[in-house]
């Protein structure tokens, strides 16, 4: 098997060109006419038709969004394939970037209360699962009466005591040092 690129990230969009050369017992191309079964055991592999006159195939893995080891496995005629080159890495980078659910401008009625989450990701837009510290804080007029609780979690929760606008609630981030922050 040969990957194009050689790995991916863990963002459920990236796409690798899968060549997969069938040889016979010696070692020699099979030719064409060959329609082999191409699976993975992390993310999809789309793609069909038989060998081409070199004895290969080729099909698309795309990532899914955990990372991990996409193993590549071939069948013909149900039977399973000796395979080389078949582990494609599936790789969660840096953190980036934060999304806050709901996005913003809200609108929160007085007294009633309103959950928010942030999501780490890396520059691929892969989502990063472990390993990231959160915290939240409220810049505002001090008037507001606005709270957020617990200020050191991936979720909170927003409570406005008074009527007013103007209020931004800032979720951060911090892997290694590296902080990033969302409004």
């Amino acid at each position: 098997v040969t990957a194009t690129p050689t790995s991916l990230p863990a963002n459920g969009t990236a796409q690798a060109t899968l060549r997969i050369a069938l040889l016979d017992a010696f070692d020699n191309p099979v030719g064409a006419g060959f329609t082999p079964y191409a699976d993975t055991s992390l993310g999809t592999i789309t793609g069909t038709g038989a060998t081409d006159a070199q004895g290969e195939i080729v099909r698309t893995l795309t990532a899914p969004t955990q990372a991990g080891t996409a193993v590549i496995t071939v069948r013909y005629l149900g039977v399973p394939l000796e395979m080389a080159n078949n582990q494609i890495p599936i790789v969660v980078g840096s953190l980036a970037k934060v999304t806050l659910t709901p996005a913003g401008p809200l609108t929160v009625p007085a007294g009633q209360p309103m959950m928010l989450s942030a999501q780490g990701y890396d520059a691929d837009n892969a989502p990063i699962p472990s390993g990231l510290n959160f915290s939240w804080r409220i810049q505002s007029d001090p008037t507001t009466g606005a709270s957020l609780n617990p200020f050191f979690n991936q979720t909170t929760t927003f409570v406005g005591t008074k009527i007013g606008t103007g209020i931004q609630i800032i979720g951060e981030a911090e892997q290694d040092g590296n902080i990033v922050s969302k409004l």
